[in-house]
């Protein structure tokens, strides 16, 4: 049913708590809290409801945000292996709160590991770069055998999983990924885990970072002047029927080279400098439409013979 299950007009004061990995061992996947009935009004404050089977909440709206409570990853030291003390980058520990609450020490078991990852960690930061995410990190020394794996979440989602094939390059104790499989507008947070001999534990999770939505638009054609072809690059921000299409100076249509209905994204298309019966135009200045729905957008283009 629930890790906390409260019926029959029970109102516990819920608080400080740790309500996290739950698993269901009936056919109802069990919840971190289930509220059986209106009778029943839980205070709950400065909680860590973390991946639960059966959901944090049932039977009541999601506190996360709300009243101190949050859903993060508690970052137990060996979860495994029952050891359910905090590692010391842990959202739980007093005064790393992610929204700032003045909640203590969230859980009953505080800092357990993780101490030498303080002063291993010189300085972070992740930001966006047009569509893709770098991030970048320094070290105050690196063993021979030390290694990074580069976890991602796509926000709301909490869980992290690894980033396949993570390319990190390094410069002395400096380290950067750049993550190129980023959707536009969504919002991203990343957690980067060193493995040595000491084993693996997290090394440090970054605030979220959002790429910005797409937006209609037409980008100058690539080369430009050209010969004999040029490529036409433009993005969608919704699924849209999408006209493209060269007019010569005198406002003549030379070619139509898109006309259907696309999905939202990045697209492209190749201009050969050839009209609609496949015949090469002279060389000089043409135009190159864009049309989606009732929005035109141009560009010039230069051909050169």
């Amino acid at each position: 049913m629930g890790a906390i299950h409260c019926a029959n007009q029970s109102s516990p004061i819920i608080t400080q708590n740790i309500i996290a990995n739950n698993v269901s061992y009936i056919e109802d996947p069990a919840a971190g809290i289930w509220v059986a009935d209106t009778s029943s009004h839980p205070v709950i404050a400065c909680n860590d409801f973390f991946n639960n089977e059966g959901g944090n909440y049932a039977g009541i709206p999601d506190q996360t945000g709300m009243n101190g409570n949050i859903s993060v990853d508690p970052l137990f030291c060996d979860l495994e292996n029952e050891d359910y003390q905090l590692h010391g980058l842990s959202s739980c520990l007093p005064g790393t709160h992610p929204d700032g609450a003045e909640c203590g020490l969230i859980g009953a078991l505080g800092k357990g590991c993780g101490e030498d990852i303080a002063t291993l960690l010189q300085d972070y930061q992740a930001e966006a770069e047009g569509s893709d995410i770098t991030i970048k990190w320094r070290l105050s020394e690196a063993g021979e055998r030390m290694d990074f794996i580069v976890l991602r979440t796509e926000l709301p989602s909490t869980e992290f999983e690894e980033v396949p094939g993570a390319s990190i390059a390094r410069d002395g104790l400096s380290y950067t990924f750049r993550d190129r499989a980023c959707s536009a507008g969504s919002e991203y947070r990343y957690r980067v885990d060193v493995v040595d001999e000491a084993g693996r534990r997290p090394l440090f999770e970054t605030d979220p970072v959002s790429i910005a939505p797409l937006r209609l638009a037409l980008y100058q054609n690539y080369p430009n002047p050209f010969n004999p072809s040029t490529r036409i690059s433009y993005s969608l921000p919704e699924k849209a029927w999408v006209t493209l299409e060269i007019y010569d100076i005198s406002g003549k249509r030379v070619v139509q080279l898109v006309d259907g209905e696309q999905e939202r994204g990045s697209r492209a298309a190749e201009w050969n400098g050839t009209n609609a019966r496949g015949d090469q135009v002279t060389s000089g200045v043409y135009f190159c439409r864009l049309t989606v729905d009732k929005k035109a957008i141009s560009r010039k283009l230069i051909l050169l013979r």
